[in-house]
């Protein structure tokens, strides 16, 4: 192989890792319509692969922003403390990174 062929070989075998490096994960927001059935949610959320936060962006329950602690593995949310009364239909959306999803941990508290 040629030296100039040899060069632009690493240049680009570089420029590819570099890109890989610095691309955004995707984000996807879940919505789920649930009732209250007067019990907490709780959810699983995976550290992001590069060790740099967790997969749950954000969380909103009727539109309302619930949980600005989000830095940790397990989430618990406090359904009555939202307002909800018992058989209160309510939406959950979670905004997350789609390649780490999170998990319900107990989706029968959703009266699914």
């Amino acid at each position: 192989m040629h030296r100039k062929t040899k060069f632009l070989c690493v240049v680009i075998f570089l420029l590819s890792g570099f890109t890989a490096l610095g691309q955004k994960p995707q984000i996807s927001v879940e919505t789920i319509v649930a009732v209250y059935r007067e019990k907490n949610l709780w959810i699983q959320n995976p550290a992001l692969d590069n060790s740099v936060g967790f997969t749950i962006q954000q969380i909103w329950i009727n539109g309302k922003k619930v949980s600005d602690y989000l830095s940790s593995s397990g989430i618990e949310i406090d359904l009555k403390r939202i307002g909800l009364v018992p058989g209160e239909r309510f939406e959950l959306q979670i905004k997350y990174c789609s390649d780490k999803p999170f998990k319900v941990l107990n989706p029968e508290v959703l009266g699914l």
